[in-house]
């Protein structure tokens, strides 16, 4: 609900639901109350639980507002109870179900009052607001290779070249370092190159998958093995205290004689697309679980055309995108190789299947590419947002995009949404109805990332540019603003 609620309405329905009824005296003082005081002390004159019914039918920024109206209301409306409404307001009005890093439980009045209102005022500063971020904060890291934002925005994960991972807490006031995982062996570092997360949706702490993916300093070399390395995180600690700490799970060789050029993390597969000198592409795909350096478990998949990027989907499928298809393949078996080599290139490709929802930027519209998981049913692609100019680079979520535009270089944050598509995941909706997908512009930005990797949140509004020896983070939420700064 938004707007203004109106008091005896909600009064009169809440002593209608009660299964008890409630006293007269209840009602004999609210047309006193209503005929001869001012309006705004008729809301605190009222019994507390009146007042508690009332308060829970207001949205987040109706419930800010009455709390500047006294001290008694300003009390009642840090209230825990609600906030846990307004943090299941906003979870149901999502179509990917936010995840909070710790059981609801745990979280204080004022924590979970600040986690809904970072959010809230996300989705409000990624439509409106200046051509300035709201806040920007660098990090000094020496050569980044590789960026990754946990799912929430506060961790940012970032690889080095001796080998090491360092998180950053984006939340904390002052931006430090810390160690989740430490340097390699100083005479073979193999910098990391690539990370992919995989999080456990059933933990009740956040917990995720991590794959470390290093480059090897002689690309391309007769007898180059990347040692790839898959470690537990969890989150220890809570609140502003909380950190992350990671114990490895598994550690094998895999020769390469081609160029990385994306990975996927998913479950127990681990997936890895190679580009050959001689332009071709093929995509490894190993059961991590079972793979050592000296036998592993894999299957590998020749496309016909040169992939740029590699996704593990449900239910063991792989899509792989090209500059002009998206391929989709099943993974059916996967063979023991021993003594692990690279793979010989096969006459024909896999034939590729079916798979889920995604969303793409095609240069000119962004899309979402809907393919239902009966077989006899047919994919369709239905544009979710059409772009004012054809665009460069971008980064696209599910409901929210930052893309630069070719023709004036402008950066501009977009906002769409699959409104007719029904509730739940993306993964569990039947339904390829979405011709009536809305969409809106969003603010303009001061901002460009040309050769400068960047990597966002879209439930915070945060983003993470690498540049070569520094980070930049930008937050767009509105209540990162300074007090003085009218949004």
């Amino acid at each position: 609900m938004s707007g203004k609620v109106c008091i005896e309405t909600v009064l009169k329905a809440h002593i209608a639901t009660k299964a008890v009824s409630l006293p007269i005296s209840y009602l004999v003082p609210w047309r006193y109350y209503s005929s001869t005081r001012p309006p705004h002390q008729i809301l605190p004159a009222l019994p507390l639980e009146i007042i508690t019914a009332i308060l829970n039918e207001l949205d987040w920024c109706d419930l800010l507002k009455v709390r500047m109206v006294c001290k008694g209301l300003n009390d009642i409306s840090r209230t825990r109870s609600f906030w846990t409404t307004q943090y299941y307001q906003y979870a149901m009005e999502k179509k990917l179900l936010p995840r909070t890093e710790e059981p609801l439980e745990s979280y204080s009045a004022e924590e979970l009052e600040r986690w809904v209102l970072m959010r809230r005022s996300a989705d409000l500063g990624w439509s409106f607001g200046s051509s300035e971020p709201t806040r920007k904060r660098w990090i000094r890291h020496h050569t980044s290779l590789a960026a990754c934002l946990v799912q929430g925005g506060r961790w940012l994960l970032v690889g080095g070249e001796d080998g090491s991972v360092m998180t950053y807490d984006l939340d904390a006031s002052e931006l430090s370092s810390a160690i989740l995982i430490p340097p390699r062996d100083a005479e073979d570092p193999q910098p990391v190159d690539w990370i992919a997360i995989d999080i456990d949706k059933t933990a009740q702490k956040l917990t995720f998958t991590l794959a470390v993916s290093p480059h090897s300093r002689h690309m391309y070399a007769e007898n180059s093995s990347l040692k790839v390395e898959i470690w537990n995180v969890t989150l220890s600690g809570h609140g502003s205290e909380a950190y992350l700490t990671a114990h490895l799970l598994k550690s094998f060789l895999a020769t390469e004689q081609a160029k990385v050029r994306s990975i996927s993390l998913r479950g127990h597969l681990f997936a890895r697309n190679m580009l050959t000198l001689a332009n071709r592409s093929y995509i490894e795909v190993f059961d991590w679980t079972k793979s050592t350096s000296s036998a592993h478990r894999r299957t590998t998949i020749f496309p016909q055309e040169i992939t740029a990027c590699v996704h593990i989907l449900p239910d063991q499928r792989i899509l792989a995108l090209s500059m002009e298809s998206l391929l989709f393949y099943g993974i059916s078996q996967m063979d023991v190789i021993d003594h692990p080599v690279a793979p010989v290139f096969s006459q024909t490709a896999t034939e590729p299947q079916h798979a889920s929802y995604l969303v793409l930027n095609s240069g000119t519209a962004i899309h979402g590419l809907i393919v239902p998981h009966a077989f006899d049913q047919t994919p369709h692609l239905v544009e979710l947002l059409k772009l004012a100019h054809n665009s460069v680079y971008s980064f696209v979520g599910f409901e929210k995009a930052i893309v630069e535009y070719l023709t004036d270089l402008s950066v501009a944050t977009l906002s769409f949404s699959w409104d007719t598509m029904p509730g739940g995941t993306p993964s569990d909706r039947q339904s390829t109805d979405t011709s009536s997908a809305s969409h809106h512009k969003g603010r303009n930005l001061l901002l460009s990332w040309k050769d400068a990797p960047l990597v966002m949140d879209e439930e915070v509004g945060r983003m993470a540019l690498q540049f070569r020896k520094d980070i930049l983070i930008i937050d767009t939420a509105l209540c990162f603003a300074p007090p003085c700064t009218n949004q």
